[in-house]
């Protein structure tokens, strides 16, 4: 069996985390948080720790899960690996490329699993998505949209919304539209943002706007706390038609509602995907949603020596685009990444 420590539980590990470790065939050893009630309730039987960075240390873990604040990241997954620990780290992985590059490589001298929670892969709709461009019903793609909008004017909610480091919404939503992106088209070789803040609050990022070329391919990516009535979330153009999908993925909902992977029903995408082709239009079947896969992915790294849920380089490449969509904002200009 193995041993996890989640350092962390807020809505992250609350959420996101902690329900997939038991289906997934690992036990939940010990959670570091101030929510000691919250703990007991749910997770009987589990320790629980006052600190993240004791939780980090200890050697008689087999994995450690980092569900902190995001300026935390680097430090507990340098101490988790000092101590011999596997690690999944929440997105982002880190405030920076730079940053980034150091855990990475801790892990590999190491000889520990590193694995970014890239879990919006396993969304309905961006299955969906893989499996329509797998089918070659679009053609050649030539444009890819990701939309991720909600309506919460009052702005991002705790250390999220405050000025500092790590805060606002392109470290919030945009690690998972670029992932996604990068998973259909590589890595782009440029960069263009626009970062807002439509409320004039002078606190970070409640808007944004990234365009990323992939060579003749053109991807567009928006998320914004002040939209209410979209739910289109990806489009994709192809010269043999486009695919629109809109809706929602139910996992995060049911999840925060105490539900869980077990669930009958749990997954299910509430919403439609349609081919406009020049026959007309057609509802294609969407996916269900699958979070437990990555952490299923996990297990398999740690125990049977396979590549992880989500490989290094590719969550290097994420960080590299944040990096370059933070400079293209300040410097008001494409960038270039060669």
């Amino acid at each position: 069996m193995i041993r996890v420590g989640l350092a962390g539980y807020g809505l992250a590990g609350r959420c996101f985390h902690a329900p997939f470790l038991g289906p997934a065939g690992m036990e939940l050893a010990a959670i570091a948080t101030s929510r000691a009630d919250e703990v007991a309730a749910r997770w009987p039987g589990v320790e629980v720790m006052a600190s993240a960075e004791a939780l980090a240390a200890r050697d008689d873990l087999d994995l450690v899960v980092i569900a902190t604040p995001n300026d935390s990241h680097a430090a507990l997954t340098h101490a988790a690996l000092a101590a011999g620990t596997h690690v999944v780290v929440d997105k982002p992985m880190a405030l920076d490329l730079a940053e980034a590059r150091g855990m990475a490589e801790a892990a590999r001298s190491a000889g520990r699993m590193l694995a970014v929670f890239h879990n919006r892969r396993w969304d309905g709709d961006f299955l969906t998505a893989r499996r329509v461009l797998a089918e070659g019903t679009l053609g050649r793609v030539v444009a890819w949209e990701g939309h991720f909008n909600r309506l919460r004017p009052a702005g991002l909610a705790r250390w999220r919304g405050a000025p500092g480091p790590g805060a606002g919404l392109l470290a919030d939503l945009g690690p998972h539209l670029i992932d996604q992106a990068l998973a259909v088209f590589g890595r782009p070789d440029r960069v263009w943002a626009d970062l807002a803040d439509p409320r004039g609050a002078g606190g970070p990022d409640e808007a944004f706007l990234v365009r990323l070329g992939f060579g003749e391919v053109r991807a567009t990516l928006a998320a914004s706390l002040f939209v209410g009535e979209s739910d289109r979330r990806i489009v994709m153009h192809g010269t043999g038609g486009s695919l629109v999908i809109a809706g929602t993925d139910t996992q995060e909902r049911d999840l925060k509602a105490g539900g869980g992977p077990g669930d009958a029903g749990f997954g299910r995408f509430e919403g439609g995907a349609a081919l406009h082709g020049p026959h007309g239009v057609h509802a294609v079947p969407a996916e269900a949603g699958r979070y437990l896969t990555f952490y299923d992915g996990v297990r398999r790294a740690i125990t049977q020596g396979a590549a992880p849920p989500v490989a290094l380089d590719e969550a290097l490449a994420v960080m590299e685009v944040l990096d370059a969509a933070r400079r293209s904002h300040r410097e008001g200009r494409r960038i270039e990444l060669g």
